[in-house]
């Protein structure tokens, strides 16, 4: 085994205990597509929330502009 291979098996091996390796060998691979399916799905729909609020929180606040146009033309207006 090459070293590479090695240290692969190492930092791999040092992640699970027996009873979680044991699991996951257990599993079919139609298991694992359709976890990581899920998964993508889920980190997906975060992110739409998350764009979904951000959106919503822009919508409803008011702009921060208006103050300062409306004392501007009150101080044009008090000038001439």
């Amino acid at each position: 085994m090459n070293n590479e291979l090695k240290n692969w098996c190492d930092r791999s091996a040092s992640d699970m205990d027996a009873a979680e390796h044991d699991a996951e060998a257990g599993r079919s691979p139609r298991r694992r597509r359709l976890k990581a399916v899920f998964d993508f799905a889920g980190g997906v729909a975060l992110i739409v929330v998350v764009v979904w609020l951000v959106r919503a929180f822009c919508q409803l606040t008011p702009d921060q502009m208006s103050g300062e146009c409306d004392w501007a033309a009150e101080q044009t207006r008090e000038v001439r």
